[in-house]
């Protein structure tokens, strides 16, 4: 339906036949702490954009590849942080986001190999937020993303993981999220009505400052 909608917007505004007028009401502003979180580009860049997303969240999968290649395309313009929201913490989905913390202590690479791993094999394997918590998807995710498998086993329920799953629930229930996948542009909620993120994104860029 999102798709569809979008779809129809372009063609009317094409056919001019669309013209928003109104400016659209600017979301309030919150302190995201993301200093934790694993990101990519400059510490430096003007932007910050954070992505808030459950990786057996369906609209989350369908969307990444739009992340990624948003992201790549724009380059040292933003600064893009990963924020992996479970759902369901004490399911798969938790789980998941165990392996995703573990994977990080690897190093900032292998928490990105076992990011896109996640969420091509969640979407493959057509798992859901219901199945239960268990550690073997987690390990076939490590080994396809070429991990240290017996590091992964050895951290997965710790303390230290099951609290950073918690922390990010908290994070980002405080910062107003509502569902996944949400975006957050230097600590602005973006609205995306029915647009795709580059032109969401590019919009409010345009609009703001860091």
């Amino acid at each position: 339906m999102s798709e569809a909608l979008r779809a129809k917007i372009q063609e009317f505004k094409a056919s001019n036949r669309l013209k928003v007028l109104m400016q659209e009401p600017q979301a309030p502003k919150v302190d995201i702490d993301v200093a934790a979180y694993p990101s990519k580009g400059p510490a430096t860049a003007s932007h910050t954009l954070v992505e808030a997303s459950d990786y057996l969240c369906p609209h989350c999968q369908t969307m990444q590849p739009e992340v990624e290649a948003t992201v790549k395309e724009l380059g040292d313009k933003i600064r893009f942080v990963q924020v992996n929201f479970s759902l369901k913490p004490d399911g798969l989905s938790g789980a998941l986001i165990r392996g995703a913390y573990c994977a990080q202590q690897q190093g900032n690479d292998q928490f990105w190999k076992y990011h896109e791993t996640a969420f091509a094999t969640a979407k493959a394997k057509a798992w859901k937020q219901t199945d239960p918590d268990a550690k073997e998807p987690v390990i076939e995710i490590a080994t396809a993303a070429g991990l240290d498998t017996a590091k992964i086993d050895a951290c997965l329920g710790t303390p230290e993981a099951i609290a950073f799953v918690k922390k990010a629930i908290d994070t980002m229930n405080g910062a107003g999220l509502s569902g996944t996948p949400t975006f957050f542009l230097n600590g602005r909620k973006l609205s995306m009505h029915g647009t795709g993120l580059k032109e969401t994104l590019t919009g409010a860029m345009a609009g703001s400052s860091h």
